[in-house]
């Protein structure tokens, strides 16, 4: 569990909650609501150190999940 995510419509009524991540060594960083009412969510961490990205829609429903593992060659 990395990110507990909520969306209201105003007066205290929750839309929805979503847990977003990938293991309990992430951590979210980031939020950005699209005008589309889609959000993006970022966040990192683990034991390999990988980045993720999230599309939610305006439900709360996930469009899909992108993780970035950082390149174990380190050679110039």
């Amino acid at each position: 569990m990395v990110l507990l995510l909520f969306a209201s419509m105003g007066m205290g009524k929750v839309m929805f909650q979503r847990n977003i991540g990938i293991d309990s060594l992430h951590f979210g960083h980031a939020i950005l609501q699209l005008p589309s009412g889609n959000y993006f969510i970022t966040g990192a961490g683990g034991l390999s150190a990988s980045v993720f990205l999230y599309k939610l829609n305006k439900f709360g429903n996930t469009l899909w999940c992108k993780t970035y593992k950082p390149s174990t060659n380190y050679s110039s």
